[in-house]
């Protein structure tokens, strides 16, 4: 009875000295270099773009100045295209706005810049379309003085709607609102240009001088110096980033309404469904960052950057799902928010689970998209499900390729085998504890000097042994071949 009554003690001081234990190491968050990694603050186009959308928010005189040139629009129904003239009329900068509609119910939105200081970068396209979908005809088209509506699809099922003042669009299946394009005017457009012409956005005190008293206008100043900073070079890690023809960046928002979850935007140690990065409810202080990274080290729960940036994302809602596809690879950020409906239904939503309706929703998920260069040349795919939107971006982007059969199973892989030795007793260990494994990788550390398609000629100066040797056990082997700057 005596060793049963100390049993418990003995097991609190065991359960004690693990926790002190643990607590020797590093938490996964601490382990994480952070200074390695830029945030929105410490990036000039993303801080700009943030405090645009800021900036339109609280101040009505700065709504989207973009707008459709009047009796520009042309709608080719055989061919299935929308053309039209744009003009910023704050900077009296032209554009052209194309909407080709295509087939697996796609439509694809461009807007460039008509006359550029400097070309922007546009291969983009010839590296990433596989498949262009053929153009389908449109069923019909009908012009306002403020709208044009155009429906195509099968049986004309998919509506697009054309705003002319201030430009917006949106699009439709079966009367269900899918996607809304600058329904809150964070379209901007930043231009290449001579470094003597003034910013984007003048700063000025006040209206005719007057200083500025209230907190309202505190902010509105603050927001504009903002839209000033870091438009020629900015530094970050030591080194400082040029731009001598000026910045280049591009925003914009896409709202899916009436969906309270969109998915994708990968890559980032993140929930499947994307939690919101602004708004009263935010989840995250920082946008999703696309940026591509070797990264070693990460933060779970977190929007950083990690290894693979496709600006790709679907939306999902009850009967619909659909998706967009930025034909850019810039750096980009992306935010995200959820935003509350209005009307009755939306009230009585959290009452009546299956309550929908085409213009009051209980929620609807706004993205605030913004990419530090290249072109606004994207695809909105119209689903109606999401198998749709994905054989529509697979048709567009490529089929994903049949793997071997060998691929499928159990890689080894770490960083780093030390030498041909080692490669042996690893590959041993796996015999010896009975475990199955078809591929064992070599990282950068089994090359040359670092050098492509090369072999350490000490420690595997005789590789081609140590292949045969797993060859015969059926086992492949791959290497990294990376060169180091």
């Amino acid at each position: 009875m005596r060793y049963l009554s100390t049993a418990p003690s003995a097991l609190r001081l065991f359960g004690v000295a693990i926790i002190l234990v643990l607590a020797c190491f590093p938490q996964p968050g601490q382990m994480v270099k952070q200074h390695d990694f830029k945030t929105c603050s410490q990036s000039g186009f993303c801080r700009r773009h943030r405090a645009y959308a800021d900036l339109v928010d609280i101040s009505p005189e700065h709504a989207s100045p973009y707008e459709l040139v009047p009796k520009s629009v042309k709608v080719n129904e055989k061919k299935g295209t929308v053309t039209a003239n744009l003009v910023d009329t704050a900077k009296k900068i032209p554009f052209t706005f194309t909407i080709n509609l295509l087939e697996k119910n796609t439509a694809r939105v461009q807007l460039k810049e008509a006359k550029p200081h400097k070309p922007r970068y546009n291969e983009v396209a010839d590296l990433t379309i596989e498949t262009l979908p053929a153009g389908v005809s449109a069923f019909n088209s009908t012009q306002s003085d403020e709208e044009i509506l155009v429906t195509f699809g099968e049986e004309g099922r998919n509506q697009l709607v054309l705003h002319k003042k201030p430009f917006r669009f949106e699009l439709s299946v079966n009367g269900v609102p899918a996607v809304s394009f600058n329904e809150r005017g964070y379209l901007y457009y930043e231009h290449s240009r001579k470094k003597e012409q003034p910013p984007a956005i003048e700063n000025q005190a006040g209206a005719d001088g007057e200083d500025i008293v209230s907190d309202h206008e505190k902010e509105v100043k603050r927001l504009k110096d903002e839209l000033t900073k870091d438009l020629w070079e900015e530094s970050f890690g030591g080194k400082t980033d040029t731009k001598p023809n000026g910045p280049t960046s591009i925003g914009f928002d896409l709202k899916f309404p009436g969906s309270q979850h969109v998915y994708g935007i990968p890559q980032h140690a993140s929930s499947l469904s994307l939690k919101s990065t602004r708004g009263k409810n935010k989840k995250y202080n920082e946008p999703y960052r696309l940026y591509n990274f070797d990264v070693f080290e990460y933060e779970m729960d977190n929007p950083m950057a990690l290894y693979g940036a496709i600006p790709f994302m679907i939306s999902h809602k009850q009967g619909l799902s659909s998706g967009v596809f930025w034909l850019n690879s810039a750096e980009m950020w992306v935010d995200v928010e959820q935003t509350a409906g209005t009307g009755t239904l939306a009230k009585l939503a959290k009452y009546i689970p299956f309550g929908t309706s085409q213009h009051t929703t209980s929620t609807s998920t706004e993205t605030h998209w913004y990419a530090e260069s290249g072109e606004l040349d994207f695809f909105v795919f119209l689903g109606p499900t999401t198998k749709d939107v994905v054989d529509a971006f697979t048709t567009l982007t490529g089929r994903p390729t049949m793997p071997q059969q060998f691929a499928l199973a159990y890689h080894q892989c770490r960083w780093n085998y030390i030498d041909q030795q080692d490669v042996a007793e690893v590959d041993a260990g796996f015999d010896k504890y009975d475990i199955p494994y078809d591929v064992i990788w070599l990282d950068i550390e089994h090359t040359d000097s670092k050098k492509y398609f090369t072999w350490d000629p000490v420690k595997f100066g005789n590789s081609a042994d140590m292949l045969q040797k797993l060859d015969v056990k059926g086992r492949k082997v791959r290497s990294v071949a990376l060169r180091e700057a």
